[in-house]
């Protein structure tokens, strides 16, 4: 080898001795970083695993939220119910009297047996604490004689009776007035009404709807029955003109039955004034 060659001045490295022993690992369980930040024994950082937690619970209450609003919209958007429509049968069925309740049997028992008891005032014990009258006192004079002329009994066709009928063989439109304005207008008991319906009792639900709503009578509404009038037997018709406030004026032919004795209106006109007013009630007639 050339004496004068420069790899004769490189010094040669002596052999490392590698220790057969290994490296204890460190017992604590981290093992730090290169910023000296502490890892889990997967090497995974304590912040990143704080920052997936916390973002997974962000992420569980937006779903919540979702779901309740959208749970909420849903139930908004169902469209209600409307009320189922009263059915009224009419036609040429038989009037069905009104049921009797157990509530009004009992009231009515109550009251008679209040008629029937004897009064407290004139019984046995007011009679002995009366003071006997003295020797002295003449002799009550004989009565007068009674009158034998009875008064004649009201007429069934005046308005504000509560037991109304118009029984003439041949009705008048002020006849058939009233018999409109006691069915819409009055007070009148349910008995009372179903009298002056083709109906009866099964048919006043309308005639007391319209009582309960007010709209033909006083003080937003009126009626009246103007010609002309015909006559068939026991059947007659006429025009119906009624207004109310806020509402255009009704002009409709409408038919009276004279059954058992006096003018009803008709079951058909009845329904026809349902279908025009707009009642929530189904009619068969």
């Amino acid at each position: 080898m050339d004496p004068d060659s420069p790899e004769l001045d490189t010094p040669v490295a002596e052999p490392y001795d590698y220790p057969t022993e290994p490296i204890a690992a460190d017992r604590s369980g981290t093992t730090p970083t290169a910023a000296g930040e502490p890892t889990t024994a997967s090497g995974v950082s304590w912040s990143t695993v704080m920052a997936a937690g916390g973002a997974a619970a962000v992420v569980a209450a937006l779903i919540l939220a979702i779901g309740t609003t959208g749970l909420y919209l849903l139930s908004d958007r169902t469209p209600a119910r409307a009320a189922p429509a009263t059915v009224v049968q009419l036609g040429d069925t038989a009037p069905v009297a009104a049921p009797t309740t157990g509530a009004q049997t009992t009231a009515a028992s109550t009251q008679t047996g209040a008629d029937t008891a004897p009064n407290s005032s004139t019984g046995p014990t007011a009679a002995a604490t009366d003071p006997v009258a003295p020797a002295d006192v003449p002799a009550a004079q004989a009565p007068a004689a009674t009158s034998t002329t009875t008064s004649a009994p009201p007429d069934q066709s005046t308005p504000g009776n509560p037991n109304f009928r118009v029984t003439a063989d041949r009705p008048t439109l002020t006849d058939l007035t009233n018999i409109v304005d006691f069915l819409v207008a009055s007070r009148a008991s349910d008995q009372a009404k179903a009298a002056n319906v083709e109906g009866g009792m099964s048919a006043v639900v309308v005639p007391k709807t319209v009582y309960t709503l007010g709209l033909f009578r006083p003080p937003l509404g009126w009626n009246k029955v103007t010609g002309p009038l015909v006559q068939n037997g026991t059947t007659v018709s006429a025009t119906l003109n009624s207004g109310s406030a806020g509402r255009p004026t009704i002009r409709m032919t409408i038919q009276f039955k004279k059954i058992s004795g006096n003018w009803r209106l008709a079951a058909s006109s009845m329904c026809e004034g349902v279908k025009t007013v707009g009642l929530n009630i189904y009619c068969n007639a």
